[in-house]
């Protein structure tokens, strides 16, 4: 059982160093270059890679019990902190307004954000009612509820809608992690899956007009097919992936510098993939120095 966890928390710090990877490419290709050339991978990475990070938290964020008021501080130093830390030097570099950070999230550490309230709900959920089954039900229901409400939703004031999306796959991955984790798969699933999302990309971008309902069905059909075709190549393939690994468990600190570093890169590098290196490296670079120096762990939210 023990060598079972351990390589179940492997794989999934190797998913997570992916799914980081894919945030920092997609920002490459959005700032750089959206030619036509990069723009199936950019629509390809944004169709699923925020989706598989919010799943992979609601994996970690899965508890039996929960002791509220401990988990709200812990959320807070780890999330809140470092985003209003960030979000607060961008604001003091573009002399900006302060209350952007509350009013407009999106334009900042927005994943933070998102994640610290989903969590609050979640846990709150889970701390009011004690039993499991009745609180997965009630969370469930909840995640479907939100779905429906955010699409309603006229802006992203507060990034209210951005909650309501992403509320779902954080209750997806709890739910993996208590009904799937332990299950085996056809190692080859995982794989097809994936194949399988590429070609719903291609088709939904090619064939299918991108305001309709339809579109934006199957754009939520997408979103799962890649979370879970990532979560079972992974599991099936990755379970000793050193570089991914020591990225994944980097996660929150390249995020919070990975844009900057992108920025400042692109004065002098004009390539995609080099940029991309680049910045994942000096990102990295950031989160080791900051380990190394006592008392900045806030920073990285650590």
């Amino acid at each position: 059982m023990v060598e079972d966890m351990k390589q179940r928390l492997v794989y999934l710090d190797n998913l997570k160093g992916f799914a980081i990877l894919l945030v920092v490419l997609g920002h490459c290709v959005q700032t750089h270059d959206l030619s036509n050339s990069y723009q199936f991978l950019f629509k390809f990475i944004y169709s699923f890679h925020m989706p598989l990070f919010m799943m992979v938290s609601g994996y970690f964020g899965y508890k039996a019990s929960v002791v509220f008021l401990k988990d709200l501080k812990k959320k807070a130093s780890r999330l809140l902190v470092p985003y209003f830390v960030w979000g607060g030097i961008n604001i003091l570099l573009h002399k900006s307004s302060l209350l952007l950070l509350v009013t407009n999230p999106d334009g900042f550490l927005w994943f933070l954000w998102d994640l610290f309230f989903i969590s609050l709900i979640v846990n709150g959920t889970m701390a009011l009612v004690k039993d499991n089954n009745k609180a997965f039900t009630v969370v469930g229901l909840l995640a479907v509820v939100m779905l429906l409400f955010g699409k309603f939703l006229p802006n992203n004031d507060y990034n209210i809608k951005s909650i309501c999306w992403m509320f779902q796959f954080y209750v997806a991955g709890m739910l993996y992690n208590r009904f799937l984790s332990n299950r085996s798969f056809n190692k080859w699933f995982g794989p097809v899956l994936v194949a399988l999302l590429i070609i719903m990309v291609w088709l939904r971008y090619k064939y299918i007009p991108q305001e309709s309902l339809l579109s934006n069905g199957i754009m939520l059909i997408i979103a799962y097919v890649g979370c879970f075709a990532f979560f079972l190549s992974f599991k099936a393939y990755a379970d000793s992936h050193p570089f991914l690994s020591t990225l994944g468990q980097a996660t929150l600190g390249i995020y919070a510098v990975h844009y900057d570093c992108m920025r400042i890169s692109g004065y002098v590098v004009n390539n995609i993939w080099l940029l991309f290196v680049v910045s994942v490296l000096l990102s990295y670079l950031f989160v080791y120095v900051i380990r190394k120096t006592k008392y900045l762990g806030f920073l990285i939210g650590e």
